[in-house]
């Protein structure tokens, strides 16, 4: 597991009132210490089945997962799918990737409107020796869709919503401290 250094308030930028949201229970700055690897969810452009057209999503993006925590609970839904009736060869991988995407979607509180389906990975290597500042903390539960969206009064009646509660990793890329760590991105890499 990689090293976290708090930092005192006021070390790191502030955050938009969306990233504040996304929070449960509030966040606190740090500064990751590599080796570290984390992962980000991305979407090719395209239209959703909700039918909204998206452009892709930034690979340097501000929101990210320790790859660690994505492993193991990629290793816990690939013994839950081997359980399950109709597993045999070739179907699994498929079955796989389909039950991250969604596992993922409720783990990580990504409303549908915010991006359609998770098509791909990026991933974020800090070397050995180096760091990113990062706004740290629980992702707090959110809606499926955002208030104005189609849909949203219906899936909000029927109680469904994301659960969220993983820890997420929010680093802009354009604070002096973090804008190196943008050559240390790569993609894409298969869900």
């Amino acid at each position: 597991m990689f090293r976290i250094e708090y930092l005192p308030p006021g070390s790191a930028w502030t955050p938009d009132a969306g990233t504040v949201g996304s929070f449960d229970g509030g966040w606190r700055a740090g500064r990751i210490h590599g080796a570290a690897r984390f992962v980000r969810f991305l979407s090719h452009a395209g239209q959703a089945p909700e039918g909204q057209t998206y452009a892709a999503n930034r690979q340097d993006g501000a929101f990210w997962l320790a790859e660690e925590r994505f492993l193991q609970i990629k290793v816990r839904a690939e013994a839950d799918l081997k359980r399950q009736p109709g597993a045999g060869p070739g179907r699994t991988p498929n079955r796989l990737a389909m039950y991250l995407r969604h596992e993922f979607r409720c783990l990580l509180a990504v409303r549908r409107d915010w991006t359609p389906s998770f098509d791909y990975l990026a991933r974020l290597t800090i070397p050995h020796g180096e760091s990113v500042v990062a706004l740290i903390g629980k992702i707090k539960e959110q809606p499926v869709y955002s208030p104005a969206f189609p849909g949203e009064a219906s899936a909000r009646e029927a109680g469904l919503k994301l659960e969220g509660g993983l820890i997420q990793y929010v680093i802009w890329f354009d604070f002096p401290a973090n804008v190196k760590a943008r050559n240390w991105i790569t993609s894409p890499l298969p869900v």
